[in-house]
């Protein structure tokens, strides 16, 4: 007898060690990539000046991907039920702690600081706009029917923070499947594809060189007027400038003249410069697009636009029906989907064990879908803002973004699981909403997409009547 339990007590504790290593070990790994994401890809050709930033973007990182891990363990069985259960609700924890109140503050304190301001007015401002930040978000639960009915929970309980940072997380995602969904298929069909013109490529390339060249030459002569100004500013000021002073008013007044006109001549020639080379590079990117379209890939990639066109028309219809009839599907997709090929072709087959593998493989690759689309997003607006706003600032913003958009994904992932494993993730997240969820992500999923073919429209209707 006591060796039974001396044995039953060791196969516990490695239970523990085997639990506790996974579940570190997995957020130390999701942590390293968050790194080296930031050093190598994101901050690449930026000096990194606040390792702070940096901490918190991987960080972020790690919490959001170790989140949507914990679905695939559901599935896999890997750890137990006590140690997947904890480590639901300390990730969880730790990361709505950290996009309501430690992102928040960071961003304002941050954007504070970089604008010159001292540290103790930069924490006074942060911590008053974290104030109205927490206004805002308290708001967000009275606008929105974040809980279900029977829910008793104060504002500070897990299922209210959770469900207010998924309406603005889910509203995210739906703006940007709502954009690709249409640009996708934009992008791969070549009946979408500018005729291009290698005189018209040529034409642009002389006159932006020619541009360029005017443009240096009014640069040059700017400063030898502005050096020629300087020095007759210096003879007006010695001894013998006061007996000419009468000859050299009318030049000066002149010279003035001259260096305003030529500053606005630049201004000009400046503003037509970008223009020009914005209008070249859509052409030379047409161009390539053109070469491209003619090679194998090319012509994969034309039948794919084709079956992503049907998609996104399929994806806006049941959207809108979705909306109209206010429904939202009990039964995961892939059961679904299952149910109705067997039932079709007369096979007896145990659907529950299929469905669960399949789910596992279709969970897997949203998964992967939503890091990798997330991060390339992130990328893009990273280039895009880092030029105009301070880049700790807008790393900042964006980890906020992600957290919420990786929590969200969490929210709607959710009808993607059999009813088994279902039940786990709805007793974590706690009494939320979910029907809401799916109905908030069909309404900015219809606008964003019908947004982007009117924008899609009209850009084309206006290049070709140009």
């Amino acid at each position: 007898g006591d060796a039974w339990r001396i044995l039953d007590g060791s196969v516990v504790m490695d239970g523990v060690v085997f639990d506790v290593c996974v579940s570190v070990g997995s957020l130390l790994m999701f942590f390293g990539f968050g790194w080296f994401f930031f050093c190598e890809m994101l901050y690449k050709n930026y000096e990194i000046k606040r390792i702070e930033v940096q901490l918190l973007f991987s960080g972020t990182l790690a919490l959001s991907c170790n989140m949507l891990q914990l679905i695939t363990f559901e599935i896999m069985g890997v750890m137990s039920f006590s140690a997947r259960w904890w480590s639901w609700k300390l990730d969880l924890f730790l990361l709505d702690i950290t996009l309501v109140i430690i992102l928040p503050f960071s961003l304002i304190f941050v954007l504070f600081l970089d604008s010159g301001y001292p540290l103790r007015q930069a924490i006074l401002f942060a911590s008053f706009g974290l104030l109205a930040y927490l206004y805002t978000f308290y708001r967000v639960g009275l606008t929105f029917p974040i809980t279900t009915a029977d829910d008793t929970s104060s504002f500070f309980s897990m299922a209210h923070i959770t469900g207010r940072i998924g309406v603005i997380g889910v509203f995210v995602m739906a703006t940007l499947s709502g954009f690709g969904a249409v640009n996708l298929p934009y992008m791969y069909l070549s009946r979408f594809l500018k005729s291009v013109d290698s005189q018209t490529v040529q034409t642009l390339e002389n006159r932006l060189i020619q541009s360029t060249e005017m443009l240096l030459a009014k640069k040059r002569r700017l400063i030898v007027r502005s050096s020629e100004h300087s020095a007759q500013a210096k003879r007006s000021s010695s001894v013998w400038g006061w007996a000419s002073s009468f000859w050299n008013t009318s030049r000066s007044s002149f010279g003035h003249e001259d260096v305003a006109s030529l500053q606005k001549e630049i201004q000009s020639l400046e503003e037509m410069n970008v223009h020009l080379f914005q209008e070249l590079c859509e052409w030379h990117s047409e161009q390539q697009r053109e070469v491209f379209s003619r090679t194998l890939m090319g012509q994969t990639f034309n039948l794919l636009g084709y079956f992503f066109s049907i998609y996104c028309l399929y994806k806006m219809v049941m959207a809108t029906a979705n909306i109209i009839l206010q429904r939202v599907a009990k039964v995961d997709p892939v059961t679904r989907v299952l149910s109705v090929l067997f039932e079709i072709l007369h096979f007896e087959i145990d659907i529950e064990f299929w469905s669960q593998n399949a789910s596992f493989v279709l969970v897997g690759i949203l998964i992967l879908m939503s890091v990798r689309g997330m991060l390339k997003n992130i990328l893009e607006m990273f280039s895009s803002l880092s030029n105009t706003v301070s880049s700790n600032s807008v790393v900042l913003s964006l980890s906020l973004v992600m957290g919420m958009y990786f929590v969200s994904s969490v929210i709607l992932l959710r009808m993607s699981l059999p009813e088994n494993y279902r039940k786990t993730v709805s007793e974590v997240l706690g009494p939320i909403k979910f029907d809401f969820y799916h109905r908030w992500f069909d309404v900015i999923f219809v606008i964003s997409a019908t947004f982007t073919i009117a924008r899609f429209y009209y850009r084309n209707t206006t290049a070709n009547n140009s």
